[in-house]
Formats: structure tokens, sequence, C-alpha cells
């Protein structure tokens, strides 16, 4: 065994060991799923995460939980499925709100404050996906279309796309942050912050450097909030706020291409994940499936070069197929 194999093979047994290590005991033994208040944001797709996360968080027991999105006839019909699935008498509360403005985060918190009177768990689940080449964003993708030399309205087509995409991802979680951080500070004994980052975060792929910018910038900003939480929490009267990110691959929603979904990780699963962790207490970054843990670890410690790819690398070009 090459003594690059054994090194990579010792951090991953240590990243694993560590990850097992952080495991705390159950969350819902301090608050009970009846008594926990959830708030989903990005909620308004019956075939969505958010509806994913509020189905599983309805079905261990939550009884006051809270559906934001931009689309409100979507949020009423997640309303409908849920409360026909559910057969409880959760308070299922909507709320159509665009959580890149300032004045609609507010008005979120002051609903979550009016109708639960504080917030236990807080889901950012909204975003946006870039599923282009740089070049081809510009109009130019020597693969996919002409190629050639990019031109000013290439240049504006990137920027209106990194603009469109970090607005969303970046600074609406910038917002939303901080706008609930000091509620979930004051209002919960055990606050928790769950955010749908991306595996295009953890491994490069191509079509997806864009996305990938952007997700990491997102992923960054959580990790940075929690430290800083950590801090906070020393102040008499704060809780602790713990944050987890949570990064899957292609996930089968109406966001995701026609073949990319045959393939793609059911959202009930990505819910699953989200849930459990929560529940005992996980922090950090979570790769979904767990699979893509040991992929993620192999792209950091694999030294390759540019006329050799290794498998990680190979996998996601024959994935996205460039």
């Amino acid at each position: 065994m090459s003594l690059r194999v054994q090194i990579i093979a010792v951090a991953l047994a240590l990243a694993v060991a560590a990850r097992l290590l952080r495991a705390q005991k159950l969350r819902s033994n301090a608050i009970p799923p009846a008594s926990e208040r959830v708030v989903i944001l990005g909620a308004s797709t019956v075939n969505g995460i958010g509806a994913a996360i509020a189905a599983k968080a309805l079905a261990r027991g939550v009884r006051q939980i809270m559906l934001v999105g931009r689309n409100a006839q979507g949020l009423r019909e997640v309303k409908e499925h849920l409360s026909a699935s559910a057969g409880c008498s959760a308070s299922i509360v909507i709320h159509a709100a665009d959580c890149t403005r300032d004045a609609d985060v507010l008005a979120t918190r002051d609903t979550v404050v009016a109708e639960f009177g504080g917030v236990d768990t807080l889901h950012i689940v909204f975003g946006s996906i870039v599923d282009e080449t740089l070049l081809g964003a510009a109009g130019a993708d020597p693969i996919r279309q002409d190629g050639g030399a990019v031109t000013s309205d290439g240049l504006a087509n990137v920027h209106a796309a990194m603009d469109a995409s970090c607005t969303l991802n970046v600074t609406g979680t910038a917002l939303v942050l901080a706008a609930f951080i000091p509620l979930l500070q004051t209002s919960s004994r055990h606050p928790h912050v769950g955010v749908i980052g991306s595996l295009a975060s953890l491994i490069p792929a191509p079509t997806r450097a864009l996305y990938a910018a952007v997700k990491s910038a997102q992923q960054q900003l959580v990790l940075g909030v929690a430290t800083e939480c950590t801090s906070q929490a020393k102040i008499p009267g704060n809780s602790h706020v713990k944050f987890t990110v949570f990064a899957p691959g292609s996930v089968a929603t109406s966001f995701s291409t026609t073949e990319a979904r045959a393939s793609a990780i059911p959202p009930s699963k990505v819910a699953d994940t989200v849930i459990r962790a929560i529940d005992h207490g996980h922090t950090g970054v979570i790769p979904i499936p767990h699979k893509y843990f040991a992929a993620w670890m192999l792209s950091i410690f694999w030294c390759v070069s540019a006329d050799s790819p290794n498998m990680i690398e190979r996998s996601a070009h024959a994935k996205y197929g460039y």
C-alpha cells in the first residue's frame, strides 16, 4: 500500500471517528416534537425538499410548523397535501415571502413570533441552480456551442446569472440568519438551523462551476456564522444556536432535469437525513447520501495533475456528460 493511500485511509478513519464522537443526546428529549416550533423557508413545491421535511416533521409529531415561499398558490397546495396526509390537528401556517427582500424577511420573523412565540428549528431550503459551464453562460462553450470569442453580451449573461444566484443563495441566507438568530437565541433552549447546500460545494464538477462557487460561499457563510454564535452563547440569556449544512447530490425535484431526475436522490431521503442529523446534534457539513463523504475526502487528499484526473473527477465527467 502506497504512502498516499495510507494517508488517505487514516484521514478517512479519523474523519469518520470525529463525526461519530460528535453525536450527542437526542434533542427530542429536551424539545419533544409536539413542542417543537419549525419554520421552513422554501416550501412552496409539493415535490420539493421543503415539503418533504415538513412531511417528516409532522410524521414524528411536530404540531407547529410554518411554510414560507415566494409562491402563495404553491404554499396552499403544499399545505393541502400535508393536511390530507398528516391526518392530525397540526398548526400548519403558510406565509408568502421573498427572502431576498429585507421587508419580507422581517415580516416573516414577526409572523413567526405572532404565531408561535419563537422558533426552535429553522430550515433554509430555498435556492437556485446554475447548470451551465462558465463558457456556456457566456455563449461560447466550445463543446456544447460554437465556441469563439466572448462578447459583451456573453459577459452580461454571466454577470446576470451570478447576480441572481448569489442574491438568492448567499444574500438571502445572510438576511434570514441576521433576522432570525437573535430570536433563535432567546426563544429556544436548543435552537438549530439546517441549511440545504449542495455536493457541488464539496466536489468540483463540470457544468457546475458557477453553482459550486455560489453554494461554497453560502456554506462558508453559515459555518462562519456558527463560530460567531458560539461566542454569543456565552452572553447570559442566549442559547447556543447550532448549524448543519446538508450537501446532497442531485435531488429529484422539479428543479432537476428529466435525465438527472432518473438517478437522483428522492426528497424524502434528504428529509430523513436532515431530521435525524439535527435530532442527534450533528453539526458542520453532511454530504447526502453518506457515500459521498468518502468521495469528498478523496477529492481533498488525492493529488492529481490536470492530465491525469482521479476517479472522482472521472465520475463527475461521466455523470454530467461533459
